[in-house]
């Protein structure tokens, strides 16, 4: 099933799924920015439709999930889109950064000029900011990523932005799992 919808009107059942909408007014309409942003740059290609109902694209959760403050900044920034050389970005975005942003050939493996790794302050605020630690033991580990003896070693390596490219597992019997992030 196909649900035909103008761009706004897609962004009205889309921004309540993405951002609580308790938070501050200018919160939400950068979230309609880069949600209407994301949309237009994101369109599916040789299909019926434009975009995904779901992840693929972003979650649309249509008319039952409006609110009057996510309409309210899907109307006050209609028109509104983020640009990076006369072309709209794919405005990623993500509930919470853990204080860092990484930068996007980390995650992508394409170097885009407009999403660069740097910190950010403001993510102390969010409930997913720190996770607390786990604890595992050599035979949990391997339990946990399915390996037949326990693991005595874990070789991380990072990334430019400092966020994990690869994780090696090293088990009991010397041999190394590559996990790549």
């Amino acid at each position: 099933m196909i649900d035909v919808v103008g761009l706004d009107a897609y962004l009205l059942g889309v921004a309540p799924g993405e951002m609580p909408k308790e938070w501050p007014a200018a919160a939400l309409q950068a979230q309609a920015v880069a949600a209407r942003s994301y949309a237009l740059a994101s369109i599916v290609k040789n299909r019926s439709y434009d975009v995904y109902s779901d992840t693929r694209s972003q979650v649309y959760y249509g008319v039952a999930a409006e609110s009057p403050s996510t309409t309210a900044a899907v109307k006050a920034t209609r028109g509104q889109i983020l640009t990076y050389g006369g072309k709209v970005v794919t405005a990623f975005y993500y509930s919470s950064s853990g204080g860092r942003t990484a930068a996007s050939a980390d995650v992508f493996g394409v170097e885009l000029p407009y999403l660069l790794a740097g910190d950010d302050p403001w993510d102390t605020l969010s409930p997913y900011h720190r996770w607390a630690p786990r604890s595992f033991t050599t035979a949990s580990l391997a339990q946990a990523f399915g390996l037949s003896a326990p693991v005595v070693d874990v070789v991380v390596a990072p990334t430019a932005s400092g966020r994990p490219a690869s994780i090696t597992l090293v088990k009991k019997t010397g041999a190394r799992v590559l996990l790549k992030a």
